[in-house]
């Protein structure tokens, strides 16, 4: 499962819960976009107008959909979302390649 990795305007995600329990918020905007919060990964810049945070996404299987990242983006007011593949992942796609 690939990680995803958010970087936000801390002032803007579109939740109830946002700014008052921003953990129940970021777990509720992952459920809602097929993606899952990783706890205690929330941090904010030093001026606390930037929020960055992890979360575990899904690739697309017979079982189960995709991750939404446009969905998962709108709903952070996302000013960068990125997915990250481990070491060995990138590794074994780089010897197939090669």
């Amino acid at each position: 499962m690939p990680r995803g990795k958010a970087k936000f305007d801390a002032t803007s995600p579109k939740h109830p819960d946002w700014p008052d329990d921003p953990e129940a918020a970021l777990r509720s905007i992952a459920e809602d976009s097929g993606a899952e919060y990783i706890e205690q990964s929330l941090t904010f810049t030093a001026n606390g107008r930037i929020g960055h945070a992890l979360f575990k996404t899904v690739e697309p299987d017979e079982e189960s959909p995709a991750t939404n990242f446009v969905r998962l983006a709108e709903a952070l007011d996302a000013l960068e979302l990125s997915v990250e593949i481990d070491a060995d992942r990138w590794r074994t796609n780089r010897l197939a390649q090669g």
